[in-house]
């Protein structure tokens, strides 16, 4: 990997032409991000009305603890709860709870933001195009400032692919056996994003207590790097 001289990380070595235009592009589009512009001043506002709203909504819901009645809010309770209950040892329990949290909370939010959002959205590509950009989309791609970005992923997702796929089949087997095949599928079947302990799926770090292969040498390596006993390059060969 190489960085531009606009510190754009690249995936390639364009040529000299296009890494200018490219360039020029990704400061454009970075700019365009941060501050869209519209012709009509009550666009402006009712963007920014909206995205107020959003997050308003985002950072205020909460959601009633069914055991003892107490409003569980997104951050501290949420995020902590959802981290805790990955690794519960009385699996059926968690699965519930973990259900019941993410179904509470995601229903809670999505019925209040939907319609805003496709508002917010349907203002935000009339700003892109506004600044020359077919839409919102265009502009978070150019950023990069690499040419053919989509065939760039592709191509980098058939090469992890493989690996993915491997990564993935263990989990979920491990995760069979700790909540049973009832509720995580040995098979082909999508795995629940409520088991990931992340209240938005994306992550699997919570896991690790119960799908690392070689616990005792995770825990040693974990406690060379936080004592700085060893060095980026040194990790890639252990």
């Amino acid at each position: 990997m190489r960085r531009c001289s606009v510190g754009i990380r690249c995936g390639m070595k364009p040529s000299n032409k296009w890494s200018v235009q490219a360039q020029l592009k990704a400061l454009v589009a970075i700019t365009s991000k941060s501050f869209p512009q519209f012709r009509d001043k009550n666009d402006s506002v009712r963007y920014q009305e909206l995205e107020n709203s959003m997050t308003k909504i985002y950072s205020t819901t909460t959601v009633m603890n069914p055991s003892c009645s107490k409003e569980l809010s997104l951050d501290p309770h949420m995020i902590a709860s959802f981290q805790k209950l990955a690794t519960e040892k009385n699996s059926k329990k968690s699965w519930h709870y973990q259900k019941y949290l993410w179904e509470a909370w995601h229903d809670s939010i999505g019925g209040r933001i939907k319609p805003l959002y496709s508002e917010f959205v349907d203002l935000g590509n009339k700003a892109a195009s506004n600044q020359g950009f077919s839409d919102v989309g265009e502009i978070w791609r150019k950023q990069y400032g690499i040419l053919n970005l989509e065939g760039v992923i592709d191509k980098l997702w058939i090469e992890i692919k493989p690996l993915y796929q491997l990564l993935h089949g263990f989990v979920r087997h491990r995760l069979s056996l700790h909540y049973g095949p009832d509720i995580v599928d040995p098979n082909l079947e999508p795995m629940p994003s409520n088991i990931f302990g992340n209240v938005w799926g994306q992550t699997w770090d919570s896991l690790l207590p119960l799908v690392a292969p070689y616990p005792n040498i995770l825990r040693q390596v974990y406690r060379l790097i936080t004592c700085s006993l060893i060095g980026y390059q040194a990790m890639c060969k252990l």
